[in-house]
């Protein structure tokens, strides 16, 4: 079809050549024509607008040929030229876009296969950008242990030419960090990929291509600042040319600035829901308090009851503690009496919230009623049915807030989150 065009614009163009010659004679000065050159560059703009179907040189001719014809004769010329050029311009456009669903279905191919660098690969479709990021992230995700978290830690994923000692590591690191007040874990992965934590009780001989190295950016005590970060990064980065091995951060941003807005969100959801149980007209016997709390499956340690989950992994689910901040023991409960006592529930902590919170009122009213005592809020005002429900709607949306942050509550990150 191009070389086809060719052809008709030759034969066009000697057409023109011939008819103009035969029919005009150039004068020294045409009013027509002068009086048209100041807006010849946009006439050119304007009428010629492929340059891929006509070359630069064949519009210069056909231009410089126009100039001695009357206006009408160009327009009608210009007509005849811009017919073929269309012809041009729609095969064009239909040749891109097959070259471009062709592009399209070859890129496709690549990401299902995972054969392509992000770095590498440049493609305009948006859904197959976000199909390849996701790709992209699942494989980093699968590549770091379990226990730790893109969002709450700062990592550093080291991998050597040859293999690194795990008790070595752990010696300089501790070293390296020993004056660092933050939780920083050491992890290692085996010939199979499991990982496994570097610790006193790793064996002297074990050795290991790649390790992370982990800082935990937060807690209940606040964020990590930023000379912290920076003694951490400086740590690692000693440690990778120690041991011949390449660091690679997880994470670009920010540290210090991810770890405040960690801090911040911690605090949003980091809430403590009490039950307080209040003396009646009667006292409450330190022997038969125990002997409730007990039936209600909770265990007296370090001053406090604890109830433990019925999964046998002894996690806390509530604790009760004595309303006078002084720790219950056999003795004391014994010999004295009981004034009041506070149910105590750490809700970000807890794989479903609003069930232990269930049964937390249920236990606190079951002892209520057996001694006579009365559930209050903090104010000391009866907690009713409304008022308990009002607790249930707010532990949905702090459960549904952590969930959207990808920090599960319960979860062994949460555990130390929260800690």
């Amino acid at each position: 079809m191009i070389v086809a065009v060719i052809i008709y614009n030759s034969r066009q163009e000697k057409s023109l050549r011939t008819k103009i010659s035969h029919d005009f004679i150039v004068p020294k000065k045409d009013v027509l024509v002068d009086g048209l050159d100041d807006g010849q560059e946009t006439f050119q703009t304007e009428t010629f607008v492929s340059e891929s179907s006509v070359s630069e040189s064949h519009q210069a001719k056909v231009v410089e040929s126009l100039k001695t014809t009357k206006v009408d004769e160009i327009v009608n010329v210009v007509a005849d030229i811009n017919e073929p050029v269309d012809e041009v311009i729609a095969a064009e456009v239909t040749i891109k876009e097959v070259l471009k669903s062709e592009m399209v279905e070859d890129e496709v191919k690549v990401v299902s296969q995972l054969e392509v660098k992000p770095d590498v690969l440049s493609i305009e479709e948006p859904a197959i950008v976000s199909s390849m990021t996701q790709a992209l992230e699942i494989t980093v995700i699968a590549e770091l242990p379990k226990d730790i978290h893109t969002e709450v830690d700062l990592i550093a994923l080291m991998t050597a030419t040859k293999p690194m000692n795990g008790l070595a590591l752990l010696v300089k690191k501790e070293e390296i960090l020993k004056d660092l007040d933050a939780l920083v874990m050491l992890q290692a992965a085996d010939l199979g990929n499991n990982w496994h934590h570097i610790d006193a009780s790793t064996h002297q001989d074990e050795t290991f291509k790649k390790v992370v190295c982990s800082l935990q950016l937060a807690d209940r005590r606040g964020p990590v600042s930023q000379a912290v970060v920076h003694q951490f990064q400086s740590a690692m980065e000693a440690i990778g040319v120690e041991f011949v091995a390449k660091v690679d951060w997880q994470d670009t941003r920010d540290a210090a600035k991810r770890a405040t807005d960690l801090d911040k969100f911690c605090i949003h959801v980091d809430q403590l829901v009490s039950l307080h149980l209040m003396q009646g007209k009667t006292p409450i016997h330190g022997t038969k308090f125990k002997g409730l709390a007990e039936a209600n499956d909770m265990q007296l340690h370090n001053g406090k009851f604890y109830c433990f989950d019925d999964k046998g992994k002894g996690l806390v689910l509530f604790t009760l503690i004595n309303a006078d901040e002084q720790p219950f023991t056999a003795e004391s409960l014994r010999l004295n009496i009981v004034r009041g006592a506070t149910f105590q529930i750490e809700v970000p902590k807890l794989v479903n919230c609003e069930q232990t919170f269930n049964r937390a009122v249920l236990v606190a009213q079951q002892m209520a009623n057996s001694i006579g005592a009365q559930m209050v809020d903090d104010n000391q005002r009866p907690l009713g049915t409304a008022q308990i429900e009002k607790i249930r709607q707010q532990l949905k949306v702090i459960h549904t807030a952590m969930v959207e942050r990808e920090i599960i509550p319960g979860s062994t990150v949460s555990q130390r989150l929260f800690s």
